[in-house]
């Protein structure tokens, strides 16, 4: 991702109103923070969303990353699903 990021920069997109960066699917950790909150795999991404968007911010762009609710992207039961949705909508 920073590779297509400074990419983004380099060959003039940025300039062309392509500013915004995302993590698609397979960005999540399967486990959550101890408040129950979705967080990063940390295999993937050793530095943490913090850092990556403190770098993604100093080129000129905006980050962004995609969560979608369903069996497979959630991989928990229908019930916690449920309840995961509550906390994330009130954070």
């Amino acid at each position: 991702m920073l590779e297509n990021a400074r990419g983004i920069v380099d060959l003039g997109f940025r300039d062309l109103g392509y500013t915004i960066v995302t993590a698609d699917c397979g960005w999540s950790s399967v486990n959550r923070t101890a408040t129950g909150q979705i967080t990063w795999n940390p295999n993937l991404f050793p530095s943490g969303f913090p850092a990556m968007g403190e770098y993604f911010h100093n080129l000129g762009l905006k980050f962004g990353v995609y969560s979608g609710g369903g069996i497979w992207g959630m991989r928990y039961s229908e019930t916690v699903q449920r309840i995961y949705k509550l906390v994330e909508a009130m954070n």
